[in-house]
């Protein structure tokens, strides 16, 4: 498979989002005892690609902070760097995409925030 570090690094960045959010540790399969089973943050992840596979083109993009009015969408995410919030977007998956393209996930602080959730 070509693109399995990709995969990885995003599913890794997707735990490490779930941990900040919920002040957890839990590894992707954690609690699941049945081959068919699943937990909470394998079921988020999975809203989240929901999400973004039925969401319109427009709705992936990612904006500038100062560029977007919030009242436009539903819900918001915002990526902060170091602590300064550098793009926002109306769903996850776009901004795990970017964190895993332009960042390092190890060396960099970063933290998707819930700007606006309806």
């Amino acid at each position: 498979m070509e693109n399995t570090g990709y995969y990885i690094n995003l599913i890794n960045a997707f735990v490490k989002h779930y941990n900040m959010c919920n002040e957890t540790n839990k590894h992707m399969f954690h609690d699941i005892d049945e081959i068919d089973g699943t937990n909470d943050l394998l079921e988020e992840f999975y809203e989240h690609l929901g999400q973004f596979k039925e969401s319109e083109e427009e709705d992936k993009k990612l904006f500038s902070p100062n560029d977007i009015n919030p009242d436009s969408f539903e819900q918001l995410f915002g990526l902060s760097v170091n602590g300064k919030v550098i793009c926002v977007c109306c769903l996850l998956i776009p901004l795990l995409d970017y964190i895993v393209e332009e960042i390092d996930i190890v060396k960099t602080q970063w933290k998707i925030i819930p700007l606006k959730i309806t």
